[in-house]
């Protein structure tokens, strides 16, 4: 099992390599600027809209990517269900009023945070580009095996 330290990137003890240690700074940053970003919600969502721009303008000038396209559709639909659905079956556990002076009422919880959804939608838009600048999974629909 990895140990907290190990989940932001840090090395072993007695894994000093320069490359560990490249992985545990960048990794580290990446996390400082996302924390960063946490209150900014406009530039945020403006961010990735701009990826999502520039990321549909190049697959209708290429013409070609539709199965990539359209698996990045799916994945993005997927966490917006997630985003939309509640973490607590209402049907089954549902959410009931307080009954003591010190419990909370929270009528709605979401399954998938807004920062999660963002920040995965975003990965996802970047990955996506990232593989449409290689020629290697451009096929059409209709060379494509079924």
């Amino acid at each position: 099992m990895r140990s907290q330290a190990n989940a932001y990137g840090a090395g072993d003890a007695d894994d000093s390599s320069k490359q560990a240690q490249m992985v545990a700074k960048f990794n580290q940053r990446y996390q400082h600027y996302l924390d960063k970003s946490v209150p900014h919600l406009k530039e945020r969502w403006g961010v990735w809209c701009g990826v999502a721009f520039i990321y549909l303008v190049r697959i209708s000038f290429l013409k070609g990517w539709y199965i990539v396209t359209y698996g990045l559709g799916i994945y993005n639909l997927n966490l917006i269900i997630g985003f939309l659905s509640p973490q607590v079956d209402p049907e089954t556990n549902g959410p009931t009023l307080p009954t003591k002076g010190n419990e909370e009422f929270k009528p709605f919880v979401r399954r998938l945070p807004e920062f999660k959804f963002w920040h995965r939608s975003a990965k996802s838009f970047v990955c996506t580009c990232l593989r449409v600048i290689s020629r290697i999974q451009s096929a059409s629909l209709s060379t494509a095996p079924l």
